[in-house]
């Protein structure tokens, strides 16, 4: 998994505090959201401390094809599998015409940095913090390098072969500030 152990941790952490951990099961492949990032990872190449950090919060993985939330408060709700999921099939459709800049925009709930079209420079907005969780080396030595990122709706996708990591738009509300950016290229 190319995601940094470490940042993994915070992430799910945070999401079991707030608006609760999502976890589901397809064979070999977990699925892991919170409430800006999913990630659908093959769980044999999961390390153990990437397996610590999910049992230490949940206290179990799901069964297969089970899916279900689990919370600080200690509950568990059996979840339908969402069909937003399905984020192999959102990466091989995605545009590939972003790239991150430099840019970065301080709100009241996240640092945000901008994503830009290299062809009509729209900009969106992600999480920095989920942005820079992506350690390009991956953990094992046969992981290929994660290609991305890519755009899809409304979330920005990276995959290799072993996981796919998908980080939700940050709405940001101020589309003065968006339209003036769009009148630069900002990546490099």
């Amino acid at each position: 998994m190319f995601i940094n152990t470490s940042k993994f941790k915070k992430m799910c952490k945070t999401a079991y505090d707030t608006c609760g951990l999502l976890m589901s099961r397809e064979e070999n492949d977990l699925l892991i959201g919170g409430g800006k990032f999913l990630i659908r990872t093959n769980m044999k190449y999961m390390t153990r401390k990437e397996k610590a950090v999910l049992i230490e919060l949940v206290g179990n993985f799901p069964d297969n094809h089970e899916t279900f939330r689990a919370n600080k408060g200690g509950e568990q709700q059996e979840l339908r599998m969402p069909e937003f999921w399905n984020i192999d099939s959102r990466f091989e459709n995605a545009d590939r015409n972003y790239k991150p800049t430099y840019v970065l925009v301080s709100t009241i709930t996240a640092l945000v940095r901008a994503v830009q079209n290299t062809e009509n420079n729209s900009v969106l907005f992600f999480d920095d913090f989920l942005m820079g969780a992506i350690q390009v080396e991956g953990t094992y030595p046969a992981e290929t390098t994660p290609d991305g990122p890519r755009i899809s709706e409304n979330m920005v996708l990276w995959k290799n072969d072993i996981c796919t990591y998908a980080i939700l738009k940050f709405d940001l509300k101020n589309e003065q500030f968006s339209r003036l950016l769009e009148n630069m290229e900002l990546y490099t």
